[in-house]
């Protein structure tokens, strides 16, 4: 009990709820499965889409500009 109050002070959290999850949390924990080989499949990987035209939008919102 006083290891999870200690945690979750040290997480900045005062509610009993995060106490009572630190409690059980090492019983909810889950093995992470081993790394798969993609063998060919890596040939469709593809980079991450910028959102820099999503920012610019945003952007433009925030000053009512309306883009044409």
């Amino acid at each position: 009990m006083r290891k999870a109050v200690e945690k979750a002070l040290e997480l900045g959290c005062s509610d009993t709820a995060a106490v009572r999850y630190l409690l059980t949390a090492d019983e909810l924990e889950k093995n992470k499965p081993d790394a798969v080989e993609l063998g060919a499949l890596v040939s469709y990987e593809r980079p991450q889409p910028s959102l820099a035209a999503y920012d610019q939008l945003l952007l433009n919102a925030a000053v009512g500009k309306v883009i044409q």
